[in-house]
């Protein structure tokens, strides 16, 4: 009748950049079988985390030069102010319940309310040259987020003459509240070298404290249909209704901007046909609306809330389940709203991102003991209809992934399973400029597990080395922006079930 989950954390120690971190954290899941037909649930997770060390981001939105410098180890310490941090509050609580109308028929109603805040001592590097050289500019105070959600929904299935319908419609309300730092400082700080120790320190003021800078309230229909035609053709019909509107204000609560839009329709369409009972082809068409984002602090329209996106996606594909090897393949393309930095530094939306390409992937057993497989994605991408950067690759797509991955069981010591992945990362964009490349780079990671008995309880031991090679590459983290990738990292860990 009654079911429950209690998890506890406590993670405390230094980084692999020299950092440290501290993370305690404590969640509990209940659930309840009031009757044989209603159920309750109830969720609730509360984590506090403080780092201090962290590494602060590099931007390439003053580096004049055609190519990243030399790439640095992600372990470094060297852009690792003593005096940085970034501590976290997250709290999420979830109820639910869940009500049997009958045989096909099952009522939903859902409550989620999450809550987080950040207290930052950040760094930005301004790069300037090939020689690493940069400016210091530290960002100081704190930001919080409030989002809650209500919904409610019923689904279940009936037939019409000789068609099978699985239908699904309801209701849902979602808010979100955006606090920034109403006395947060940001800027120059001093001067420095990616490849030397950062010496710069900020003390800064500690009373920082955060006004209402924005909300966003939706309000929605949805429903769905799934309909069965024939054993081999079916559809997918569904739409969402959306009321939608924005707030921003200044640090003496008067509304700065307004945006609303009612009668928001998106979409949903597919057709599935099965070539054989585990084999299915299918089309399909998506429209969704991403809300607004609030802009970052290294902009010069920092704290401003930009209108919401919207989004389409077409794609086309096929996939098997075989009783030895599954295969996928894709082809795809989405239209997405761009936002990007224009010459002034001003975060702006502007013209749309196209992404289209194919994706393909499957794995094979081999024998008893083999288990191989692999991934490919090849995409093209570009900037239509804007007034900048027409025609240049989307800022942090790259061209083609392409992943491989094998795992062995070991037949001469049964529960032993050893394995080794590999992926491949084409060169990506930084800039929408289209004139800065993050080379491509391959990462190898090996990993293995073992499970047995132990005084009658199952144990699993696992253990996995990420970037083997110790590769030393530069990531894409949003446009702009690059980080050093993480360097090579044992872990081992153990769980027992009783």
């Amino acid at each position: 009748m009654f079911g429950y989950r209690l998890n506890a954390t406590h993670e405390e120690g230094k980084t692999y950049n020299d950092g440290n971190v501290r993370r305690d954290s404590v969640s509990v899941a209940l659930d309840a079988r009031i009757t044989r037909d209603l159920k309750a649930t109830f969720g609730a997770l509360y984590q506090e985390r403080h780092s201090t060390g962290i590494t602060g981001s590099i931007s390439t939105a003053q580096y004049t030069g055609t190519s990243l410098p030399h790439t640095i180890s992600g372990g470094t310490g060297d852009l690792s102010g003593p005096d940085q941090h970034l501590n976290t509050n997250l709290q999420l609580y979830t109820a639910g319940l869940q009500y049997n109308l009958g045989e096909n028929w099952t009522l939903n109603a859902s409550y989620s309310y999450s809550k987080s805040s950040r207290d930052r001592n950040e760094s930005t590097y301004y790069l300037l040259n090939g020689a690493g050289d940069y400016t210091d500019s530290r960002f100081a105070g704190k930001e919080g987020h409030q989002l809650s959600l209500w919904q409610v929904s019923a689904e279940g299935q009936v037939k019409t003459g000789p068609l099978q319908h699985q239908l699904v419609f309801g209701a849902a309300y979602q808010r979100q509240t955006n606090d920034y730092g109403a006395n947060s400082f940001f800027g120059q700080i001093g001067t420095g070298n990616i490849y030397q120790p950062n010496t710069n320190t900020f003390g800064g003021a500690s009373n920082y404290y955060t006004y209402r800078d924005s909300d966003i309230t939706q309000k929605a229909l949805f429903a769905s249909d799934t309909i069965q035609l024939t054993q081999r053709w079916s559809v997918l019909g569904g739409v969402r209704y959306t009321n939608y509107e924005q707030h921003g204000y200044s640090t003496s609560g008067a509304t700065t901007s307004t945006y609303s839009q009612n009668g928001v329709v998106t979409p949903t369409v597919a057709v599935m046909f099965k070539l054989a009972p585990t084999t299915t082809l299918y089309t399909s068409y998506v429209e969704s609306l991403e809300a607004g984002t609030v802009v970052g602090d290294t902009y010069a329209n920092r704290g401003e809330l930009l209108k919401p996106l919207r989004s389409k996606q077409y794609e086309v594909g096929i996939k098997t389940e075989q009783g030895r090897w599954s295969a996928t393949a894709a082809l795809f393309r989405i239209e997405r709203g761009a936002a990007y930095a224009n010459s002034a530094n001003v975060y702006t939306q502007d013209g749309e991102s196209i992404f289209q390409g194919i994706e393909m992937g499957g794995d094979v057993r081999l024998g008893s003991h083999w288990n191989v497989g692999g991934d490919l994605m090849w995409i093209n991408t570009k900037y239509e209809r804007g007034a900048a950067n027409n025609g240049n690759r989307v800022a942090g797509a790259p061209q083609f992934v392409v992943a491989g991955h094998a795992t062995y069981s070991v037949p001469y010591v049964p529960g032993l399973r050893i394995g080794a992945d590999a992926k491949f990362t084409g060169n990506t964009n930084v800039r929408p400029s289209s004139n800065l490349n993050a080379p491509g780079y391959m990462l190898v990671n090996l990993g293995a597990s073992y499970a047995t008995r132990i005084g009658g309880y199952d144990v699993t031991f696992r253990a996995a080395i990420d970037n083997l090679l110790n590769r030393r590459y530069w990531e894409y983290q949003y446009a702009d922006y690059v980080t050093p990738g993480d360097p090579r990292t044992l872990s081992l860990n153990a769980r027992i079930d009783f």
